[in-house]
């Protein structure tokens, strides 16, 4: 046994050859277990800090949620605040509710998996379920890591398969469709800087005019829009992380830079009816009349009527990012240069997401193979 001093704890092999580690808690003696002498280093440091922290480590009688919240506090408290609140949320509505009163040491998987089960027929989606499993996965294995359970239940949980959502891109005739229909809107100009740009909405919505470069035609997106969630959430929108806080700067047609320019001139003229009224202290792009800026619902209710009206009632807002990218592909763009405008992880999630190719991709492809080979036959 690896000996250490007073209140460190100690770590030895097992005769089967894992590893435990020892420590006195409140006159207690409390052990990890682990494959690998690492693990249980790990284990043991984890079990030292929770201790120094004041939490309480009798898990014999602390219940699922008394530990989420716990964790929630101890082990969360540096994400982001939307995060949190989402977290907090799935946990008060679909966790507690199910098994939050049952002991930390006696949750089993058949818990956990008649909760999704439950779940799916009370119509919540399958990502959804599996959003709640890994906020419930990330805090047996914090549990796991402090020796308050053995293993993590959920591992042998089965999730229900997540079907991807069906894109709608307007294209072709319906595109035509729209760009007349937008024209005149007064949030035309918005819409065509989504098309062209693939911008999220959140982005869109969080522009502001020190990310446009009129010389250089280019844009930089660093931050989005949002309003968080949850308690102690005011319902005001706020600048956050992007969703992947990957920063990108890119550039944009021509077309794009003179839809900006009618919104800057746009703005002008608002600020100028508006005196002392007017109010943009974040600098925005696109705001409403009086410099406020434009809420989320409200750009979706717009392009939804718009969509219907021109026959595209599936399309969501968000199918303008799809759009632009499904335009982009086919134009010849490399990927590359299409997931740095998308501002994607990697290409490879780009080429997932778009490897399938337009009917008129496809027609072309087949009529240039038929050309080559007819001058081999």
């Amino acid at each position: 046994m690896a000996k250490r001093a007073n209140g460190e704890g100690s770590i030895r092999r097992r005769p089967d050859g894992t590893w435990e580690a020892r420590l006195i808690v409140n006159g207690k003696r409390r052990s990890v277990y682990g494959k690998t002498q690492a693990e249980v280093v790990q284990k043991l440091k984890d079990l030292k800090s929770a201790r120094d922290d004041g939490i309480d480590l009798d898990a014999a009688k602390m219940t699922v949620a008394q530990w989420l919240d716990i964790w929630m506090q101890e082990y969360r408290s540096g994400i982001k605040d939307s995060t949190k609140a989402t977290y907090a949320q799935d946990i008060r509505l679909h966790i507690v509710p199910d098994f939050g009163d049952i002991k930390l040491s006696r949750l089993t998987a058949a818990h956990v998996q008649r909760m999704y089960n439950q779940a799916m027929k009370r119509g919540l989606s399958p990502k959804s379920i599996k959003n709640t499993h890994g906020i419930l996965h990330k805090a047996l294995e914090q549990a796991v890591k402090l020796g308050y359970i053995d293993r993590n239940v959920c591992n042998s949980c089965e999730l229900p398969a997540i079907r991807k959502k069906e894109m709608h891109p307007i294209m072709d005739e319906a595109l035509g469709r729209f760009l007349e229909a937008i024209r005149t809107d007064a949030y035309g100009d918005l819409m065509f800087v989504a098309l062209f740009t693939g911008l999220r909405e959140s982005e869109l919505i969080g522009l502001t005019w020190d990310c446009i470069d009129f010389d250089r035609k280019k844009i930089r997106v660093y931050r989005q829009l949002s309003k968080p969630r949850g308690a102690g959430a005011n319902g005001q929108y706020i600048f956050t992380d992007l969703k992947n806080k990957k920063e990108r700067t890119f550039t944009a047609m021509d077309a794009v830079f003179d839809a900006l320019l009618r919104v800057r001139e746009q703005q002008a003229e608002w600020k100028r009816k508006c005196g002392d009224a007017w109010s943009n202290p974040l600098d925005l792009v696109f705001t409403n009349e009086v410099g406020r800026n434009l809420c989320t619902t409200t750009v979706w209710k717009r392009f939804k009527r718009i969509a219907v009206a021109i026959g595209a009632g599936d399309s969501r807002f968000h199918d303008l990012r799809h759009s632009f990218a499904t335009l982009s592909i086919e134009a010849g763009s490399d990927v590359k240069t299409i997931s740095e405008s998308l501002g994607h992880a990697t290409t490879a999630f780009t080429m997932d997401v778009y490897g399938h190719t337009s009917e008129k991709m496809q027609q072309e492809h087949a009529q240039k193979l038929q050309a080559h080979i007819s001058k081999l036959l």
